[in-house]
């Protein structure tokens, strides 16, 4: 099983007063890409960089370091983006059994992120979608499906746990993918992607009871990236210091 990564970039540091002081997207591509190369070199399988417009060059510097593939799409925003994104995991002669990774510029990642996701695609047979981030509102939320009721996983790196939903930055097994794509489809007829709708229809609950195959979707406690929002930051990981040891 190898593990393929598409990451999506978009210009500036957007929403920049709910960002903590030590946000930046050097430090979150550098953070990926540290994880990216502690996966087993033999597990590692391609790399691309989807570029909605002109990136500051720092970052441009970095990925071209990097020798992977990119690719500039020219400002056509976040849903025509991530279906971009989805065009290209559809359509490359990538092993069904793979996972796919789908990365957004604005996250930081331990180290072990993605050999922990592996590790669980691997042991955990029942999880399809693989969230990295054990997004805080999986705590505080009234209007899940099922009332916030979760099943735990183990893995041989840490726990992990079913969810309702969670955000545009997540692994797949390409095969579950292939037979969702309808749903990524209609998720992203808007400008904005309708996530919640999309993984609730992926899991086939709710209003969404009679869709089959139902793929799960589960995320690791404690988590192993976190959206670099203020007040979205994973709980119980001191991101500040994941940030400097980058």
């Amino acid at each position: 099983m190898n593990i393929h990564f598409i990451y999506r970039s978009a210009p500036g540091s957007s929403k920049k007063e709910t960002r903590p002081s030590y946000f930046d997207k050097v430090s979150c591509l550098k953070s990926f890409l540290k994880a990216v190369d502690y996966v087993d070199s033999e597990m590692r399988g391609d790399l691309i960089f989807l570029n909605d417009g002109e990136l500051d060059s720092a970052i441009m510097g970095i990925m071209k370091s990097s020798k992977s593939e990119l690719i500039q799409l020219g400002g056509i925003g976040n849903s025509s983006s991530l279906r971009a994104a989805h065009e290209l995991a559809r359509t490359r002669n990538w092993d069904p059994s793979d996972i796919i990774y789908f990365a957004e510029d604005d996250y930081m990642y331990k180290e072990e992120a993605f050999t922990f996701l592996l590790g669980a695609a691997s042991a955990i047979k029942e999880g399809h979608y693989f969230t990295l981030y054990d997004h805080p509102d999986r705590y505080t939320r009234s209007d899940d499906v099922n009332n916030g009721y979760s099943k735990i996983y183990v893995s041989p790196d840490c726990h992990w746990r079913t969810v309702e939903s969670t955000c545009q930055t997540y692994g797949v097994r390409i095969k579950s993918f292939k037979k969702d794509q309808w749903i990524h489809k209609l998720g992203t007829s808007l400008n904005t992607p309708r996530g919640r709708e999309m993984f609730r229809a992926v899991q086939g609950i709710g209003k969404y009871f009679w869709k089959f195959p139902k793929h799960k979707v589960i995320s690791p406690m404690p988590s192993l990236c976190t959206h670099m929002e203020t007040q979205l930051l994973a709980k119980n990981v001191n991101w500040e210091k994941v940030t400097n040891s980058i």
